[in-house]
């Protein structure tokens, strides 16, 4: 479980695609009715990324930089850690609710609001703030466990919230990933120059 970090390099470029899969299945009875099982509780996201250009300059090795980086995960073998550029940072995030006992919960990022869907976050950046029912713990009162550790996203305190206390917090993440292939494609298109028309990596899903 590697913590490296893609290389953010200029040549990155457009078009970049992002998608979701779920698996689900339809149990179709002989009277016709349905029923549908979810197999899983969260989407595994894929991404695909267009390096338009990669030179092979002393002062702008931007090609090796992304080689190396890629030679060191061995293909698909090893992990590595992804900002997605519109999807990395939450503020006031509801984490979880006291119940006087619980000292450790899962840290979560919520799409579309109240009603939406909440998805765990295994790969923490930076924890800017953590509160209940809004009033900001005292540093070292807490700790979240980065991507590498045993239970990693896992915000923890020193003491139990009340009953019904709200726990939130600001943080920043990253996704743990993997490439989605064993196999990369470049092209030298002029003399220093390569370009590469899709990386593709997908999310890392840790139980259900």
């Amino acid at each position: 479980m590697s913590v490296a970090i893609l290389p953010a390099l200029p040549g990155l470029s457009f078009p970049t695609g992002r998608s979701m899969k779920w698996s689900s299945g339809i149990q179709e009875a002989v009277s016709g009715a349905e029923t549908a099982i979810a197999r899983w509780t969260y989407p595994r996201w894929t991404w695909s990324l267009t390096y338009g250009l990669l030179r092979t300059f002393a002062t702008m090795p931007e090609y090796q930089t992304f080689i190396g980086f890629a030679l060191a995960r061995m293909g698909r073998f090893d992990t590595w850690l992804y900002q997605d550029a519109d999807d990395n940072q939450v503020t006031n995030q509801m984490v979880g609710v006291g119940d006087g006992v619980t000292t450790s919960f899962q840290l979560v990022r919520a799409w579309g609001g109240v009603g939406g869907f909440v998805e765990p976050i295994f790969a923490p950046n930076v924890v800017a703030a953590v509160r209940v029912n809004g009033e900001v713990l005292a540093a070292g009162t807490w700790s979240a466990s980065p991507w590498g550790a045993t239970i990693p996203g896992r915000l923890t305190l020193t003491t139990p919230p009340a009953v019904g206390a709200a726990l939130t917090a600001d943080f920043s993440y990253y996704f743990p990933v993997r490439f989605a292939d064993d196999n990369m494609d470049f092209e030298k298109f002029m003399l220093g120059r390569y370009r590469s028309k899709e990386i593709k990596f997908a999310s890392i899903k840790l139980g259900a």
